[in-house]
């Protein structure tokens, strides 16, 4: 399978005709592609990686400081892929924004998605 290189997220999207980009398909590295009707594999320029994670640590926390120490975490994390992950995501428009789907509880569902940040 041949991996396809992206220089920006909205190229990522655009590409894969995607309206969101989950954090589980960042980890996995592979997205589907509807028109091609299989799975890509994908790799981020280092600073569309790093937009990435900002944007999904935005999704589910406020403030600089948290926002950039789960960056961090997201880029660094090699740990299993829960699916509370597909909650997170980057949400395609005029602008991209970091998204989080909440079911019941959207606090102990955050700090749950945290918790196997930190462990990871």
């Amino acid at each position: 399978m041949v991996t396809k290189k992206y220089k920006t997220i909205k190229g990522l999207m655009r590409g894969n005709s995607l309206k969101e980009f989950t954090l589980s398909q960042f980890l996995n590295m592979a997205v589907f592609n509807e028109s091609k009707g299989r799975i890509v594999k994908i790799s981020l320029d280092e600073k569309a990686e790093s937009e990435a994670c900002t944007l999904f640590a935005s999704g589910f926390l406020s403030g600089k400081d948290s926002i950039k120490k789960y960056a961090e975490l997201i880029r660094r994390y090699s740990g299993y892929n829960y699916g509370i992950f597909r909650r997170v995501s980057i949400l395609n428009g005029k602008k991209l924004r970091g998204y989080y789907c909440a079911g019941q509880d959207y606090i102990s569902e955050t700090r749950c998605v945290c918790r196997l940040l930190r462990k990871g």
